[in-house]
């Protein structure tokens, strides 16, 4: 008789060895065959891997417990941690960690010209900026200035707070260790050349075209 009972130990429906998981409010039963975890026959890892299936939690990342030890050792049985057939686990598994969107690329910073260090240099660095950068617009809004009224005084007004920007860049060049008059007078031609840029603007505003030399030719444009 002692026997028999002993041989019902742990099997709520006589057949199989059993252990119970219990993953948050989920409770897992797996059975394994009879007597196999009392002999042991059945490891943690094979506990594991169940629990993976189950649950749908990664492998790796499942962590077992019974009796408040950490069953660590997946080779280990269940029978070496004490544990019997009717026994319950925890089952903790912690979440994967978000992976971070790869970095996009470092661009390549652009060459950036050396700055002008001379007063000379700097004279012909704005002079070569102004020629490049705002010449060309300024020599099509002179030469066909819009009919449009307020169009064409927008766009008088954006050219010419640029060119007064040039001229403010061109008069705060130090020009007082110039032994030879040669550097104030280059800053003089670079000043007045810059100024004409400005007379030309505000012949155009008033509807006067020029001509491909640059010269009004005394046309007209109705507002």
């Amino acid at each position: 008789m002692k026997a028999f009972f002993n041989s019902m130990r742990g099997h709520p429906t006589g057949g199989h060895d059993y252990v119970t998981v219990a993953h948050g409010k989920d409770r897992y039963h797996f059975e394994f065959p009879d007597d196999s975890i009392d002999q042991g026959e059945v490891t943690v890892a094979q506990v594991k891997r169940k629990c993976a299936e189950a649950s749908g939690c990664d492998l790796d990342r499942i962590n077992l417990l019974f009796g408040g030890t950490s069953l660590k050792k997946p080779d280990a049985t269940l029978a070496q941690a004490n544990i019997r057939s009717g026994s319950k686990i925890l089952m903790m598994a912690s979440k994967a960690t978000p992976q971070a969107p790869p970095k996009a690329p470092t661009p390549t910073p652009k060459a950036v010209p050396p700055t002008p260090k001379t007063p000379s240099e700097q004279i012909d660095h704005y002079l070569n900026e102004t020629n490049t950068l705002y010449l060309p617009a300024i020599n099509a809004f002179c030469s066909n200035p819009p009919s449009d009224e307020k169009k064409r005084k927008d766009t008088h007004l954006r050219l010419s707070e640029t060119i007064l920007g040039r001229l403010l860049m061109f008069d705060g060049i130090d020009v007082s260790e110039d032994g030879t008059g040669a550097l104030r007078q280059k800053r003089k031609d670079a000043v007045k050349y810059t100024q004409g840029l400005l007379d030309r603007l505000d012949r155009a505003v008033k509807g006067k075209k020029e001509s491909e030399g640059g010269e009004v030719d005394g046309t007209e444009t109705q507002a």
